[in-house]
């Protein structure tokens, strides 16, 4: 309620407030407004089950997806799913331009519970893997363009930057990705970013008390798990045993993307804002980024954590389609 009626009132005062500056330079309100004002268009999904090499599952919810025309496959970041505002306004922008829209869904997070006892990690690329060969399977002549948030950013520039990227895939976009991880994870624990620490550690604890019921093995990392009061402790103590690292500092190492940034190859857009206060300065290997001709870096002063309120509700989903539209309708 205090964001709405805080948007109202800048709106309705118009953008010459010094409110509007405050707001536009303060990270955590751009952060918190961007994502949750205005709300996300009512979007109707029809869901496709994936299921993976390893036994398990995960979901993928289209618009159009029995439409022709290119898609756009979209991965959204630590405990999201396809019903966050900023992912139906991508959606409901998307369709505008021409495509086809495909919400993948990180396993777990789709309110259903995956059957294995790990989910996803940032570099957990086996899905997005799947998800491509599938759709180069099935549609090899369709364009697939591929834009991935915060920790789905991480996960799709593991991807661009480790592994061969199948033909049907034209072009990516980065949003607010945290390259290096392990300055992320210090970053949520100091200030106000501690609020978003909390959100995310109420979700992910909550799903490894269900998991530890169902499977006998997270029974030895349970009891230190629900006591993790930082995102740092809680990848120490769950994610890192249950991927096979030794521990955080040991995942954060080994899944951060920034190591394998001269690799990519694809036509990519990465969108990052100065004043991000969780993918801080440590977490963007800024010379590595412009050093690659195949990426575009854009950089602005402003924005927060995928945030950019100051800017029109769309102009996130717009900027990131000006760039796809570009390599859509140039040479193929």
């Amino acid at each position: 309620m205090i964001i709405k009626r805080a948007a109202e009132f800048v709106n309705h005062r118009g953008p010459n407030l010094n409110l509007h500056r405050q707001i536009k330079e303060n990270p955590h309100l751009s952060t918190i407004l961007g994502y949750a004002w205005p709300p996300g268009p009512k979007v109707a999904y029809e869901r496709q089950q994936i299921e993976t090499p390893d036994g398990d599952f995960f979901h993928v919810d289209w618009v159009g997806k029995n439409e022709s025309g290119p898609i756009l496959l979209v991965l959204h970041g630590l405990e999201g799913s396809s019903e966050a505002p900023y992912i139906k306004r991508l959606a409901t922008t998307a369709r505008t331009h021409g495509y086809r829209f495909a919400a993948f869904q990180h396993r777990s997070c789709s309110g259903e519970d995956n059957r294995l006892v790990h989910c996803y990690h940032s570099g957990f690329t086996n899905d997005i893997q799947t998800m491509l060969q599938l759709l180069q399977e099935q549609e090899p002549q369709t364009s697939v363009f591929v834009i991935g948030f915060s920790l789905g950013g991480s996960i799709l520039a593991n991807h661009l930057g480790r592994h061969q990227v199948t033909p049907n895939v034209k072009a990516a976009c980065l949003c607010a990705t945290p390259f290096n991880l392990a300055p992320g994870a210090k970053a949520l624990q100091t200030g106000f970013t501690q609020v978003y620490e909390l959100r995310f550690l109420f979700s992910l604890r909550r799903k490894a008390k269900a998991k530890a019921k169902k499977h006998p093995q997270a029974q030895q990392w349970i009891r230190q798990t629900l006591k993790a009061k930082t995102l740092e402790a809680f990848d120490h103590y769950w994610t890192a045993p249950s991927f096979g690292f030794e521990s955080s500092a040991d995942y954060y190492q080994k899944a951060s993307s920034a190591p394998h940034i001269s690799n990519v190859t694809l036509p990519t857009y990465v969108l990052h804002a100065q004043n991000d206060p969780i993918v801080v300065t440590d977490c963007f290997p800024r010379t590595q980024l412009e050093q690659n001709p195949n990426i575009e870096v854009d950089i602005l002063p402003f924005g927060g954590h995928m945030g950019f309120w100051e800017q029109e509700p769309n102009w996130l989903a717009e900027r990131m389609l000006h760039f796809l539209n570009a390599q859509k309708n140039g040479p193929q």
